[in-house]
């Protein structure tokens, strides 16, 4: 092999190594960003939907905070499934089709 080719082999090498370190450096980097920032919106969302719902639940409303439930999940797509536990482990209001599973 000739000497040029050997320092463009060895120096696109080196390069391509120092890409995967910086690769998987910036990779950690964006993961705890993202989960950072999708524990966020989940706090913000569920403060949101608690507001929301707080007084129905303390009057005992069922229907109203049924209602309150399908119209959240209407506007939040993420969302997947809704329920409010209360005392004693029983469940006032939830989203589910066919009843608590």
């Amino acid at each position: 092999m000739k000497l040029r080719t050997k320092i463009i082999l060895l120096t696109a090498g080196v390069v391509a190594g120092l890409g995967v370190l910086v690769a998987v450096s910036i990779k950690d980097v964006v993961i705890s960003s993202f989960r950072s920032e999708l524990e966020k919106r989940a706090e913000s969302i569920s403060l949101n939907l608690s507001d929301r719902i707080a007084t129905l639940v303390l009057l005992g409303s069922y229907f109203l905070t049924q209602n309150a439930i399908i119209e959240f999940l209407s506007t939040e797509k993420v969302i997947l499934y809704i329920f409010f536990p209360v005392e004693r482990g029983n469940i006032f209001a939830h989203s589910f089709p066919v009843g608590f599973p």
